[in-house]
């Protein structure tokens, strides 16, 4: 959708974000927002959240709740996190 379309703004507001192919879209209210990746260490598993804009205090709240049950499902690591970079 971010590649193939001239007019992206029913998904996103930002304009000259980075590419983004490689790295998994973060919704917000239907908007790209973010994108993220999980890394993997011994017994850590960290979802890494890159964001274009801020996120406010309640959307980051929801962000990371959701980004909690992500990583329950996606990885069997001891530890995991959630961080905004």
């Amino acid at each position: 959708m971010l590649l193939g379309h001239k007019d992206r703004t029913r998904i996103t507001t930002v304009r000259g974000y980075p590419p983004v192919v490689g790295d998994a879209w973060l919704l917000v209210d239907g908007f790209v927002r973010a994108i993220w990746r999980i890394e993997r260490a011994a017994r850590v598993a960290v979802l890494r959240i890159t964001a274009f804009e801020p996120i406010s205090v309640r959307e980051r709240a929801a962000v990371v709740a959701e980004g909690k049950r992500l990583l329950a499902f996606a990885s069997d690591a001891k530890e995991r996190e959630v961080r905004f970079v």
